[in-house]
C-alpha cells in the first residue's frame, strides 16, 4: 500500500509546488507573528500530576493569602544608626505602600494590643477550661491571695502603674497569665523569631525590622507581579542609604523563573542554530543544506502557535525543549537530503528511503503520544507540540525538501561496500557483544539504587539573588518551613468552628496539645463558648465569689487596699450571655484571625498548625476520614504524593511506550530476531543512563523522569535504521545518516546543559546521555549482534 500511494502523493505535490510553497510561507509568517502574542507559564504546576492531594496542596497555597503576602526585611548597615532610625525607615516604607497594588501593611503591634483588643472580663469566661477552673479554685486561699496582693502592691509603687492600674484592679487573681499561656501555645508554629519594640517587629539581633504587606496581585499573574515588584523596588530605593532591604515574596519566584527560562530558551536556540548550521555546512558543503535546519525550526514555530490555540497557556519548560524536538525532527531531512544528493529526487528514490524514515517518525511520535495518557497537563502539551512538530517536519522533508535541493555536486558514499552476508562473526564482534552484556548486567543493578527526588523546590530556577535574600531572612528571623496545616472547611464560620472544636480534641489525643496549634484554644465555637460561660458562672455561684471577696478584704487591709479596689473584677464576674450572640468573632485579635481563618466565596476555612514531620502527618491523616471535607497541607505529604503519583505514572507510561515500540518494530521488520536486535539501543540507553546517574549522584525528578521515556523513542529510530539497512545490504550511507542524526539530536539536547534552570538542565543531561548511549549501541553493538545471531541460526539449521 505504501509503495502504491506514496508516489501518487509525491507527484501530486510536485505538480503543485508553488501553491504548496506559498501556503507554507504564509503559515510560517502567521505563526511567527502569533508567537509574540502567545502566553506562557513559567510555574512548575503544569508539570505536576493531576492528583487530588497534589492539586489541593498547590491550590491551597495559591488561593490563600500566604502566597499574596510580601515581607520586606529592613536592616541597619551603619553602626552609627540606631533602632529609631530603623523604625522611621519602616514607617516611611509602610506609608508609601498604597492601593491598588498594596492593600494592607503592618510594621508590628503594641505589646498590649492583644490584651486590649479583648474585653478581658467578657472573654476569659468563654474560653476557660475545667482544668483552669480547678487551678483558680486552688488560688482562693489565704496564702495565695496574700501573695498575690503583695505583688499587686509592689506593682502599684512603680511608675508604670499609672498606665496599668485599670488592668491590675480588674484581675486580682492574675488570670491574664492564663490567657498569655494560651496565646503562647499558638505562637509555637505560627510566628517568626520576633520581638516587639515601640509597636514594631524587631529581630533578636536588634538590627532588623519587618514590614508585611498584602496585595491583590495573584502569584500566577506574571505581568501583574512585574508591575508590583517594580513599584515596590521604587519605594525601597527612596529609603536612606544606611537601610538594606530583602524582599520575600512568591511573586519574585514567578518573575525570576520566567526570566531564567526565557534567557535559557534564547541561549539554547542560538547555540543550537549555530551548531546545526555549522554541522550541515561543514559536512554537506552545500548552502542548500540550510533547508534541513529551517524545516524543523519552522515546524516547531508553527506547532507552538497551534498548541497555544488548542492547549491554552503553554509551559515554558515545554517550550524550552523545542531545541530537542528540532534536533529530533531534523533527522528526516538529513535522510532525504543524502538520498536526493546520491540518487536524485524522483518519486521511487524518495519512496525507498521514506519507509524507514516514516517508521522512525511513527515510533518517535508514538512515544510522545503515550504522554497523552498521563495525568500531567504539561506532558499533554509536550505530546501535542512534539507530535505536531514531528509530523510537519516529516511531511515537509518528504514532499517539500526534495524540490528545494540540487542534485548536482558530489555524492556521499563515505562508507565501504557491505560485507558479504555469509561471512561469520570474528573476535571483534564477539568481544563487543560480551562487553555489552556485561555493561547491561552491571547497570541493571545500579538502576535500583537511583533515588527519586520529589521535592519540587529543586526545580525552582529562581535567580541567586532571590534565594540569597531568603537565606538572609531565615538567618535573621528563623524558618517557618517546618509546619503543616490541618484545614477545616465549613459553609459558615460557626459550622467550621464547631468541627474545629471536635477535631482539636481528637488531634490532642493523637499528637499532643504541644504539637497542635488550633484556634479552638483561644476562640472555640459559639456553642462551646456558651457552655464554658455557664460553667464559669456556676463555678463562682458555689460560694467562691463570697470567699474571694472576704479573703481580699482580710488580706488586703495590710496593704491599704480599699473595700471597692477590685470592684471592676466583681462587677463583670457574670457576663451577659447575649453579648456577641452573632457570629461571635468580633473580639478575635486581628493577628490571629488572619492567621487561622480563610474566607472564601464558598465558605470558610479554619487552619490549625503542626510540625511537618512524618509521624505527625501520619497520625493526623487518620483523622481525615472521620471528618469529610478536611485535608492536610504538608510539604512532606506533597512530596510523598508527587513521588507516588509520578512513579506510578512513569511505570504506566513506560509500559504503553514500550508496547508501542515493540509492536511497531515487529510490524516493520517482520522478524522477531531482528526486532529484538533493533530494540538494543532502547535497552542500552535506559540502563546506561541509570548507571551514569547512579555513579554521578544525579537523582530522578519529575522533569528528567519523562525525558527518559522520550529517550526510548529517539533510540529506537537508530535501532530500526541500522537493522533495516543491514538487513537489506544498504549500509552504504546508514552510518553517516545515523551519525549526523544523532549529532543533531545531541546538539538539541546538549544546549540544555548550558541552561541555568534546573528543570531544563536536568532534562538536557538525561536526553544527552541517553541518546549518546543509544547511538553508540546502534553503531557498534547492532552490527556485532547481526553477525552473531544469524550465524547461530544458520548452524542450527545445518544441524
Amino acid at each position: 500500500m505504501f509503495d502504491k500511494y506514496f508516489p501518487l502523493i509525491y507527484d501530486f505535490v510536485k505538480n503543485r509546488r508553488l501553491p504548496v510553497f506559498a501556503a507554507a510561507i504564509f503559515l510560517i509568517a502567521a505563526s511567527g507573528i502569533g508567537f509574540f502574542f502567545d502566553k506562557f507559564d513559567g510555574s512548575v504546576e503544569l508539570m505536576l500530576p493531576d492528583d487530588i492531594n497534589i492539586r489541593r496542596n498547590i491550590d491551597f497555597f495559591r488561593d490563600s493569602n500566604f502566597s499574596d503576602k510580601i515581607v520586606i526585611s529592613l536592616g541597619l548597615n551603619s553602626k552609627e544608626k540606631n533602632r529609631k532610625d530603623l523604625f522611621r525607615a519602616a514607617e516611611q516604607l509602610s506609608a508609601s505602600l498604597n492601593p491598588p497594588l498594596f492593600t494592607k501593611t503592618i510594621t508590628g503591634f503594641q505589646g498590649m494590643d492583644i490584651m486590649d483588643g479583648i474585653f478581658f472580663s467578657d472573654y476569659i469566661p468563654r474560653v476557660i477550661t475545667e482544668e483552669e477552673l480547678s487551678f483558680i479554685d486552688s488560688l482562693i486561699n489565704p496564702d495565695s491571695i496574700s501573695e498575690r496582693l503583695r505583688g499587686i502592691y509592689r506593682q502599684m509603687l512603680s511608675p508604670q502603674s499609672i498606665f496599668m492600674s485599670s488592668m491590675i484592679y480588674s484581675d486580682p487573681l492574675g488570670l491574664r497569665l492564663l490567657l498569655l499561656d494560651k496565646l503562647n501555645t499558638l505562637k509555637a508554629f505560627t510566628e517568626y523569631n520576633v520581638n516587639m519594640e515601640d509597636g514594631h517587629f524587631i529581630s533578636r539581633d536588634g538590627r532588623h525590622t519587618m514590614v508585611i504587606t498584602q496585595t491583590p496581585v495573584r502569584v500566577t499573574d506574571a505581568s501583574g507581579s512585574r508591575e508590583l515588584l517594580t513599584a515596590l523596588n521604587e519605594k525601597i530605593a527612596r529609603l536612606p542609604d544606611f537601610i538594606s532591604a530583602d524582599i520575600i515574596s512568591a511573586h519574585l519566584h514567578t518573575i525570576s523563573n520566567e526570566k531564567v527560562i526565557k534567557h535559557d530558551i534564547r541561549l539554547a536556540v542560538i547555540i543550537a542554530a549555530a551548531g546545526f548550521l555549522l554541522l550541515f555546512l561543514v559536512v554537506f558543503r552545500d548552502i542548500r543544506a540550510i533547508y534541513i535546519f529551517l524545516i524543523p525550526s519552522a515546524a516547531v514555530l508553527i506547532s507552538i502557535s497551534l498548541s497555544g490555540i488548542f492547549m491554552g497557556r503553554l509551559s515554558l519548560w515545554v517550550i524550552g525543549l523545542g531545541t530537542v524536538i528540532a534536533g529530533i525532527a531534523v533527522d528526516y531531512g538529513i535522510h532525504i537530503y543524502v538520498a536526493v544528493r546520491n540518487n536524485g529526487r524522483e518519486a521511487h528514490v524518495i519512496n525507498h528511503i521514506a519507509k524507514p524514515v516514516c517508521m522512525g517518525a511513527l515510533t518517535t511520535s508514538g512515544i510522545f503520544f503515550a504522554l497523552f495518557f498521563s495525568r500531567t497537563p504539561g506532558y499533554h502539551q509536550l505530546a501535542f507540540l512534539s507530535v505536531l512538530s514531528i509530523s510537519l517536519s516529516l511531511l515537509s522533508a518528504l514532499f517539500i525538501l526534495p524540490h528545494l535541493l540540487s542534485t548536482k555536486g558530489p555524492s556521499f558514499n563515505f562508507t565501504s561496500a557491505p560485507e558479504a552476508s555469509h561471512k561469520g562473526p570474528n573476535r571483534y564482534h564477539k568481544l563487543i557483544a560480551v562487553l555489552w552484556v556485561f555493561s547491561v548486567c552491571v547497570t541493571f543493578f545500579m538502576a535500583f539504587n537511583v533515588r527519586f527526588d520529589s521535592n519540587i523546590q529543586q526545580l525552582d530556577g529562581s535567580e541567586p539573588a532571590v534565594l540569597q535574600a531568603e537565606e538572609n531572612f531565615r538567618k535573621t528571623w528563623g524558618d517557618e518551613g517546618n509546619r503543616a496545616f490541618f484545614v477545616v472547611p465549613g459553609k459558615s464560620y460557626e459550622e467550621a468552628l464547631e468541627m474545629n472544636d471536635r477535631i482539636y480534641q481528637d488531634a490532642v489525643k493523637a499528637v499532643g496539645a504541644e504539637n497542635f496549634s488550633s484556634l479552638a484554644v483561644i476562640w472555640p465555637s459559639k456553642k462551646t463558648r456558651l457552655k464554658k460561660l455557664n460553667r464559669w458562672k456556676e463555678f463562682w455561684r458555689q460560694g467562691r465569689e463570697e470567699k474571694l471577696r472576704r479573703l481580699i478584704k482580710e488580706e488586703g487591709a495590710g496593704y491599704r487596699f480599699s473595700a471597692s479596689a477590685f470592684s471592676p473584677f466583681f462587677d463583670n464576674l457574670y457576663p451577659d450571655t447575649s453579648v456577641n450572640n452573632g457570629t461571635g468573632d468580633d473580639n478575635i485579635p486581628l493577628v490571629f484571625k488572619e492567621r487561622f481563618v480563610r474566607e472564601r466565596e464558598d465558605g470558610v476555612r479554619i487552619l490549625s498548625f503542626f510540625p511537618d514531620e512524618k509521624k505527625y502527618v501520619d497520625a493526623l491523616s487518620e483523622l481525615i476520614g472521620n471528618y469529610p471535607g478536611t485535608f492536610l497541607v504538608s510539604r512532606k505529604l506533597l512530596s510523598r504524593s508527587i513521588s507516588a503519583s509520578t512513579s506510578s505514572e512513569a511505570k504506566y507510561l513506560t509500559v504503553i511506550a514500550s508496547s508501542f515500540i515493540v509492536l511497531l518494530t515487529l510490524l516493520f521488520l517482520k522478524n522477531l530476531r531482528r526486532a529484538l536486535i533493533a530494540l538494543v539501543p532502547v535497552l542500552t540507553s535506559v540502563l546506561w543512563l541509570m548507571g551514569f546517574m547512579y555513579l554521578s549522584g544525579i537523582t530522578l525528578n519529575i522533569a528528567n523522569l519523562f525525558a527518559g521515556i522520550v529517550v526510548m523513542g529517539l533510540c529506537i529510530d537508530y535501532g530500526i535504521f541500522m537493522t533495516y539497512n543491514y538487513q537489506h545490504n544498504l549500509r552504504k550511507n546508514a552510518i553517516l545518516s545515523i551519525s549526523i542524526s544523532a549529532v543533531t539530536t545531541l546538539i538539541g539536547a546538549g544546549v540544555l546543559l548550558f541552561t541555568k534552570h534546573p528543570a531544563l538542565f536536568s532534562s538536557g543531561i538525561t536526553l544527552f546521555m541517553g541518546v549518546l548511549a543509544g547511538y553508540i549501541s546502534a553503531i557498534f553493538i547492532i552490527p556485532s549482534l547481526m553477525k552473531i545471531l544469524p550465524a547461530q541460526a544458520e548452524k542450527e539449521q545445518c544441524g
